[in-house]
């Protein structure tokens, strides 16, 4: 018995090899380099315009009623991390990879200062100001889907996809600078409360 059931299993194993080679007609399988070598997935976006850190860093204050401790990074990206910690640039980094590695959902909100403030599922963010918003108005218009990931899509409030309104090409935008950040993490300020 144990000797048939041998043969049957070796039968099965064979037979299915052979489905597999004849399923591919004799072409050996590709693998997608661009894939393996794009995670996690990121924008082609990689937008140059200049960051004002120092304003950056009092409107993320503002943002944060002057009581929250936070690094920010080259670009812009801020990143809360704990009042005592004893490397907040480490922590940043940790957080800021927490929200790259998993999906990078993003909200972006109107702020009271008419500025926008893009929110993610960390506590991570990026400020985009109302001027500068304006003033390169027709460059993130050009740009904003290219702040999109390989296979992503995005519903807007209608359940289109892809459809951006200003908000949600200003969330694209400094979700893209956040990218930036996130692969090359460099800390340029470190904020604490009675700075």
């Amino acid at each position: 018995m144990n000797k048939a059931f041998a043969i049957l299993l070796i039968a099965v194993i064979v037979v299915g090899i052979i489905s597999l080679t004849l399923g591919r007609k004799g072409k050996p399988q590709m693998q997608d380099e661009t894939q393996d070598n794009d995670f996690p997935p990121k924008p082609k976006w990689k937008p140059a315009l200049p960051i004002d850190i120092e304003r950056t860093v009092k409107t993320f204050a503002y943002y944060c009623d002057n009581k929250k401790s936070f690094v920010v990074f080259k670009n812009g990206t801020c990143v809360i991390v704990s009042e005592n910690s004893p490397q907040p640039g480490k922590e940043a980094e940790e957080t800021l990879g927490k929200i790259y590695n998993f999906h990078p959902d993003f909200n972006t909100q109107a702020m009271d200062d008419r500025n926008f403030l893009v929110r993610y599922s960390q506590p991570g963010f990026s400020i985009v100001f109302k001027d500068e918003f304006e003033k390169n108005k027709d460059y993130i218009e050009q740009h904003h889907l290219e702040g999109l990931t390989r296979d992503e899509v995005l519903l807007d409030a209608q359940g289109r996809p892809n459809k951006f309104d200003d908000r949600g090409k200003i969330g694209l935008f400094g979700r893209a600078r956040m990218f930036l950040d996130a692969q090359n993490p460099i800390v340029v300020k470190t904020w604490k409360p009675g700075n």
